[in-house]
């Protein structure tokens, strides 16, 4: 059987049933895709094989969550992976836990109860408004207290915030592949003053309509759109110190086994050598030329023993090393670099830079992160 045949099929099916009648097809777990060209791989790793890949907005239907990855069924025999960071869940599939929990009109314990739930009644969560799952009954977004839910994966549907309301003890996650502008204003033309990777931790101060007020760690306050953050109460966690060169890297990774296709630069579809460097560093905010033989001039020269990672690594692949550049990867640190090779593998690979062929090509190296 065609497992990425199978993939497409069943993604197309997903999305037809989902606007007619998602209840009928599938009463539980739902994300869209976060992302263009995002990877399917065949288990939850960033070096598993790739099955197939997936676009923005594609549905899916999601099993469990494994250490950062939804598992994701494809058909009734076969499941795949996709990360965690490249899905929104849009619906998580719940069950009543107690007899006569009171569903309200809004989220509070004085709110008008609009009907009453028994233990076993199956529900969908569609976000979370602080303690209260959200959900549609009959044509109606009502409210349950998450007391009275039992749900595996309800912590990944968004928080959606109330206007006007003054937030204590509450921090908000990044929920932004690409990453999340933070503006001074609370408005889409309002200047950056910043710029937030997927899964940063800030604190909240306030959230109006359609935005969240914030500090950040050092202290700036700012706006960011509510449609790509999620609330969560408590403590908000220390956020990992993470260079630039790391956010790279951990993005090119996410592209291992694409293709190599001379002339291409369409990651998770196919790629050149130049290619796969011009197009991981552009989606990363950093524009390169677009050959090998002119990304060199785009950083600053390098000896190979001060190797970072980050740097790109440059060779002579084309017979007997004279110094000209043919090829080029990504140094990814403890001598290995990632790159799209034509060679053995015709994909993209880590390979060894002190390895017998990486040796004799090797020409040179250029810092472009600063």
């Amino acid at each position: 059987m065609n497992f990425s045949r199978s993939l497409k099929k069943i993604v197309g099916v997903s999305i037809v049933f989902s606007v007619l009648n998602v209840s009928f097809v599938f009463a539980d777990n739902l994300g869209k895709i976060n992302g263009t060209d995002v990877n399917v791989r065949m288990s939850g790793s960033s070096e598993a094989p790739i099955v197939s890949t997936l676009n923005q907005g594609d549905v899916v239907h999601i099993i469990s969550e494994e250490s950062g990855w939804f598992k994701i069924a494809i058909n009734n025999d076969e499941q795949a992976y996709v990360s965690r960071q490249l899905v929104s869940l849009d619906q998580a599939d719940a069950v009543v836990s107690d007899d006569g929990v009171n569903v309200r009109t809004s989220p509070s314990n004085t709110a008008s109860i609009a009907t009453v739930f028994n233990n076993g009644q199956k529900v969908a969560i569609k976000g979370m408004a602080g303690d209260w799952c959200i959900i549609d009954y009959e044509g109606q977004q009502l409210y349950i207290h998450k007391q009275f839910i039992s749900s595996n994966l309800s912590a990944y549907v968004p928080s959606v915030p109330v206007a006007n309301e003054s937030v204590s003890k509450a921090y908000a996650l990044i929920n932004c592949a690409g990453g999340l502008n933070v503006r001074k204003e609370p408005s889409p033309d309002g200047a950056v003053i910043n710029s937030l990777y997927n899964g940063t931790a800030v604190d909240v101060l306030e959230v109006t309509d359609g935005w969240v007020k914030a500090k950040l760690d050092d202290g700036t306050i700012g706006y960011l759109s509510s449609d790509f953050i999620l609330l969560k109460e408590g403590q908000k966690p220390a956020n990992q110190v993470s260079s630039k060169a790391d956010q790279i890297i951990e993005y090119a990774k996410k592209y291992l086994g694409t293709p190599y296709a001379y002339g291409q630069a369409k990651l998770g579809v196919g790629v050149d050598c130049s290619g796969f460097t011009y197009a991981v560093f552009k989606d990363n905010g950093i524009t390169l030329n677009r050959s090998s033989r002119d990304q060199v001039r785009n950083g600053t020269t390098v000896d190979k023993s001060q190797l970072l990672p980050g740097d790109l690594v440059f060779f002579d692949t084309e017979g007997a090393n004279n110094g000209a550049i043919s090829h080029v990867g990504l140094y990814i640190g403890e001598g290995k670099y990632i790159h799209s090779s034509n060679g053995k593998s015709w994909a993209v690979v880590i390979s060894n830079l002190n390895d017998a062929y990486s040796i004799r090509t090797y020409v040179t190296a250029a810092r472009v992160i600063q």
